[in-house]
């Protein structure tokens, strides 16, 4: 949808698009031309125990992650990721219901947008966003489940 109207914008003014929440959708959306977004759904997906990863997310409730001592994204240079923080301590945290682990996924789901639109910014002025759509597409999708 949104690269049917996007044409029909005017080119000066900013364009923002409300409500779209995946790495992919936001992907889309600034090749189609949307400058501003407003998302809940780094912070919502942290309440519920998800860390997005570019090639897609972990959900840390599940059990397979009770004893990996891996961080959520070995390539993520987020506070959280750099941090020593375990994909095991993040379940259990989550598990046992302590808020530290709210804070520090949505500091890592946060830190991963914005590296996304930082990645975008970048190609737009070097123009190269088809480059960077396709190589964010052969990465993977921030929205369905990692391995």
């Amino acid at each position: 949808t949104v690269g049917v109207i996007a044409p029909e914008l005017d080119p000066e003014r900013p364009h923002y698009l409300m409500g779209v929440g995946t790495p992919r959708d936001l992907v889309e959306a600034i090749g189609a031309g949307v400058d501003m977004f407003d998302c809940v759904l780094p912070t919502r997906n942290a309440r519920n125990g998800q860390a997005i990863l570019r090639r897609g997310r972990v959900v840390l409730k599940q059990a397979r992650f009770r004893e990996d001592r891996g961080p959520l994204d070995d390539e993520c240079g987020c506070p959280t990721c750099t941090g020593g923080y375990t994909r095991a301590y993040l379940r259990h945290l989550f598990v046992a219901g302590e808020l530290l682990v709210l804070r520090l996924l949505s500091l890592h789901n946060l830190w991963v947008y914005g590296q996304l639109v930082r990645e975008a910014r970048e190609a737009i002025v070097a123009d190269k966003y088809e480059l960077f759509r396709a190589r964010w597409a052969a990465a993977g999708r921030g929205d369905v489940e990692a391995p």
